[in-house]
């Protein structure tokens, strides 16, 4: 509860400068993520960790999406952007979605796994409401190899708001997904666009 809490003030400071600062920093072909998830008319999609709505100008006319956040003060400037879709936005906790199961045809994450206090359980939720052949897309930063420096810097790293790293297979191991592609991606190394099936 602590870490969600201070997580929440760091990300009040980082929204005023995140679309200007760090969007140029982490950034990837947001349209292109968007292609990805295949989006067919009438769709409804859930964008966990919206922040400040960034992808949200690319989504088709033709879909729903509901984008979530803990943080108020990103989803204010979501709010702020020019969306053709119909957009619901909604502050959120994504260990505890408050959805129906089965409910999402698509998901999508971008650097939300690497910063969530408790990523397995963001991926079990997600399972629950995400429908059976339903497609999750994920654009996150992930380990390859065990690093000690890494491991001794890492902890600044979660103070500051960047996160951890994780291998993706364990995250991943025992979940009712299938990865279909995997590839490098966007301008920050070992940044990975992940397209994953629900069983």
């Amino acid at each position: 509860m602590f870490l969600k809490r201070y997580l929440q003030i760091v990300y009040a400071f980082w929204a005023r400068i995140y679309d200007s600062f760090i969007d140029e920093r982490w950034y990837f072909d947001r349209e292109r993520v968007i292609e990805k998830l295949k989006i067919k008319k009438n769709g409804k999609i859930l964008e966990i960790g919206v922040g400040t709505g960034l992808n949200l100008p690319f989504y088709p006319f033709n879909c729903t999406v509901f984008g979530i956040d803990f943080s108020e003060a990103m989803l204010e400037k979501a709010m702020q952007k020019r969306i053709k879709s119909k957009v619901i936005l909604e502050k959120m906790d994504a260990n505890k979605l408050k959805f129906p199961d089965n409910f999402f045809d698509k998901v999508l994450m971008t650097y939300v796994l690497r910063v969530a206090p408790n990523p397995n359980k963001v991926l079990d939720e997600i399972a629950r409401v995400l429908k059976s052949k339903g497609k999750l897309v994920i654009v996150d930063q992930f380990k390859k190899k065990d690093s000690s420096l890494l491991n001794i810097i890492q902890p600044i790293r979660i103070l500051m708001g960047s996160g951890r790293d994780y291998f993706f297979e364990e995250l991943i191991k025992g979940k009712p997904f299938v990865i279909k592609k995997r590839e490098n991606f966007g301008t920050r190394q070992k940044t990975e666009l992940i397209l994953l099936e629900r069983n």
